[in-house]
């Protein structure tokens, strides 16, 4: 399997969204914070940001590695993945499984302080796997843990430390001790229940009608006409609550299925018309928005 984290960054390059920092980092030009990739496994940032009432909605979107984030200041953010959710807190962790649809939301003003990780593969960060058990706990979407203490943060501000000063002797490797250090951490922790949220039951029923029958829906108009509404209601309520319109999520999971293909060892037109793609000049435009690579591309650098 190709390194998805590291493409991410690759990729990032070449559409313009990082430029390199000078100091090992990559600074994401949309966001203003700066990524590191460590040991070629795993991406750090730190981002702090003011967010006013509906600033923070970002697309519901999936990926092929692990998301991990640390809270570090901000409440009443919302966490929603696959239909469920909870209140993000300060104080918590989250971890998003791969493939898993997410997003997170709010409903008042915040400044949200908060560091990210991104990692695919556990056995290739550290190779006694048991560091890396806190990726098996929780449900099959996501987990959620209680800081302990201070010391996660600690942790992780110790890592920042050493990757924010360009002459610090050994700084990846430094910061890489105290991230394997963090992850051991959670893995000797228990999960937690949090308060939850649930997307209203409309919202609820469009979005599970649409991953069971994904493959077999060709534009929004089938969505409207199972539930008898039309396309503009649909649409409107499915994107206030995900920032994401319903078109959109139904070509995700279109393209996210045929990932899963191609990484099985599917060829490009087979994995195309299996998620209902009949033209493939049509599904290469579609798939090089979503992954920034045509499908062969994606293929080969992912077996």
């Amino acid at each position: 399997m190709g390194d998805a984290v590291k493409e991410k960054i690759r990729e990032g390059l070449q559409k313009g969204k990082y430029r390199e920092s000078g100091s090992g980092g990559y600074i994401n030009a949309e966001a203003g914070w700066t990524d590191y990739l460590i040991s070629e496994r795993i991406i750090f940032s730190h981002r702090i940001n003011d967010y006013s009432a509906g600033d923070l909605l970002e697309e519901l979107h999936a990926h092929g590695y692990y998301e991990l984030t640390l809270n570090a200041a901000g409440e009443g953010v919302q966490y929603i993945s696959d239909g469920q959710g909870i209140v993000v807190e300060p104080g918590m962790a989250i971890l998003t499984k791969p493939l898993k649809f997410h997003v997170f939301r709010l409903d008042a003003p915040i400044c949200y302080d908060r560091y990210v990780l991104y990692f695919r593969d556990p056995s290739a960060v550290f190779p006694d796997c048991s560091v890396m058990d806190f990726v098996g706990m929780g449900n099959d979407s996501f987990a959620a843990f209680a800081l302990s203490g201070q010391r996660l943060l600690t942790q992780i501000r110790a890592a920042e430390a050493a990757l924010s000063d360009a002459d610090t002797p050994y700084a990846m490797a430094k910061a890489y001790l105290e991230i394997c250090g963090l992850f051991l951490t959670l893995s000797d922790q228990k999960t937690i229940s949090a308060r939850s949220v649930h997307p209203p039951q409309f919202i609820s029923c469009i979005k599970e009608y649409i991953d069971a029958n994904f493959l077999q829906i060709h534009s929004v108009s089938d969505v409207a006409a199972h539930f008898f509404y039309s396309r503009e209601y649909i649409s409107r309520s499915f994107r206030q609550y995900y920032n994401t319109p319903v078109y959109e999520y139904i070509l995700k999971r279109k393209i996210l299925y045929c990932c899963m293909l191609l990484e099985d060892g599917e060829n490009v037109e087979t994995a195309a018309r299996s998620a209902g793609f009949g033209n493939m000049s049509s599904f290469i435009k579609v798939f090089r928005r979503y992954n920034g690579c045509t499908p062969s591309e994606y293929r080969a650098k992912t077996r």
